[in-house]
């Protein structure tokens, strides 16, 4: 069952990336055919895509049309050389949850804006508020539209909102620790099993970095986030090797830090 699990998710993922592909040569077959159009024609609305780069939707086509309507002014039935599409695209590159975007005419008189949201891999929480986290480590805030499942990181973390508001690490530390943070929440989005076993990473002063998974009691601790393949294979020995059968004999610490070591307590 395991095993088909996992052929269904990688033929999803197949699907998927096929379909934004497809998605992406019809648009650039429809710009180079609209270039021609657009020194005569006229705009006859705007169309909003949004590429598979995240499933959240924060993005619905009324707010892309409120932002250019607010900056721009409005865009139907004037002539569309008059329209700058560089300054459009400048504009909506600005926007906290769009990763990039491409604007261009169709035939058909349509400005068509196609964009990729920011796929959020972490949120981090702190005393002040929470944002998110996206693979390139890039910071921005949480949206009313949509709440993102992924793993929220909370406690003593050195990535916290003073780096958010300057959005930067501040230091050569903190960039290391944030994407190495990064990699232990995409390595466990990467395993069905370990993506549903732990939703919070706890950050102390005494064992840094520490999971917590949804059931049982143990706390693992890893410490900083390095060498994440070799602390998630332990982790994987303890599960099959370690473990008591019996609940109330199971340990609350797991210590991951050590090489050729799982120090349970």
């Amino acid at each position: 069952m395991k095993e088909k699990n996992a052929k269904t998710g990688v033929f999803r993922k197949i699907l998927k990336m096929l379909t934004a592909f497809l998605m992406m040569v019809a648009m650039v077959v429809a710009f180079i055919s609209g270039q021609h159009y657009r020194k005569t024609r006229t705009c006859t609305g705007i169309r909003t895509l949004v590429t598979g780069c995240s499933e959240a939707q924060f993005i619905r086509p009324e707010d892309i049309e409120g932002i250019l309507t607010r900056n721009c002014g409005e865009l139907r039935d004037r002539a569309c050389r008059s329209i700058d599409l560089a300054q459009i695209e400048t504009l909506l590159d600005s926007q906290d949850v769009i990763r990039n975007c491409e604007v261009f005419f169709t035939r058909d008189g349509m400005l068509n804006v196609a964009l990729c949201e920011r796929e959020p891999i972490l949120r981090i929480q702190t005393s002040r508020g929470g944002f998110y986290v996206d693979r390139e480590g890039v910071m921005f805030p949480l949206q009313r539209v949509h709440t993102v499942n992924v793993p929220i990181v909370d406690g003593k973390v050195p990535v916290g909102w003073k780096e958010f508001e300057t959005k930067d690490c501040g230091s050569e530390y903190k960039r290391h620790w944030l994407q190495g943070t990064i990699d232990l929440a995409l390595a466990l989005k990467a395993d069905p099993d370990w993506r549903s076993k732990f939703t919070q990473f706890h950050c102390t002063d005494k064992y840094g970095l520490v999971l917590i998974p949804k059931e049982g009691q143990e706390r693992f601790v890893i410490g900083e986030p390095v060498e994440i393949g070799k602390k998630i294979r332990k982790m994987g020995k303890y599960y099959t090797h370690i473990r008591p059968k019996d609940s109330e004999k199971r340990y609350r610490k797991v210590d991951l830090r050590y090489d050729g070591q799982i120090i349970c307590k």
